[in-house]
């Protein structure tokens, strides 16, 4: 087998240092644009460097905008 084989590539290739949060008073409108200019589909919610959860993409359609409810108002805890 080739070396190139995406098998036997170290980790590390692949992953992102800078792993994309948002803090719980952030706006779901201010965290979607954040996934949009990073091409990201999910961003960890973290408290004083405390991960306390994940929002996805399908969290932001499925809790806010098939509401109808205001991504400026929303926050991410509120999700």
């Amino acid at each position: 087998m080739s070396d190139e084989n995406i098998l036997f590539q170290p980790i590390k290739k692949f992953c992102r240092r800078n792993v994309a949060s948002c803090e719980p008073g952030d706006s779901v409108f201010k965290v979607a644009g954040v996934m949009r200019d990073r091409k990201i589909s999910s961003m960890i919610v973290c408290e004083n460097n405390n991960p306390l959860g994940i929002l996805t993409d399908r969290d932001l359609r499925n809790k806010v905008v098939s509401q109808g409810l205001d991504a400026k108002t929303v926050t991410a805890r509120d999700i």
